[in-house]
């Protein structure tokens, strides 16, 4: 038996409304639901920290199968987290690799999608850009391109074309 991480398990996010979560996760990202559940009662009370906790649970998956599970707790706390910069300690966000960034981008664009900036060429070899959930969660959106290096700023923003 080891005392180190194995691998990560799953990414959970705290959603407000389930069904607009599920839009935009499925919808938009492209996340197929394995399942849905309800939990509630004294075990998941006490695991989570939270009183008589009733919580719809989508448990979604890319196409490589990672897990991303939405929960949608019946009795919310107030405060718009998500709303915070980047740059705030503990603000996280969610990162997944995608094809097609540019047209993803006009199709979030017309679903009403909210973006930090269109997609960028980064140094890296990468395109990527922000968005945000329908609660405000970050999540950064990266194409992985084969022979890019930007070396100016004008290089790295895509043309809306």
């Amino acid at each position: 038996m080891s005392d180190k991480i194995v691998k990560v398990r799953h990414a959970g996010v705290s959603v407000s409304i389930m069904e607009r979560s599920l839009c935009f996760y499925e919808g938009f990202l492209g996340f197929s639901r394995q399942r849905r559940l309800r939990r509630q009662g004294e075990y998941i009370s006490r695991l989570t920290g939270t009183d008589n906790a009733d919580i719809d649970i989508a448990i979604l998956t890319s196409l490589q199968g990672e897990f991303l599970e939405l929960l949608c707790f019946s009795e919310k706390s107030s405060g718009e987290i998500h709303r915070r910069p980047l740059a705030t300690p503990g603000r996280a966000h969610i990162a997944v690799t995608v094809d097609g960034l540019n047209a993803l981008y006009f199709r979030g664009l017309e679903l009403g999608v909210e973006f930090i900036t269109p997609p960028i060429h980064s140094p890296d070899g990468v395109l990527v850009c922000f968005c945000r959930d329908p609660d405000g969660l970050l999540i950064e959106l990266v194409e992985p391109l084969n022979t890019l290096q930007a070396t100016t700023l004008s290089d790295c923003i895509t043309t809306q074309a």
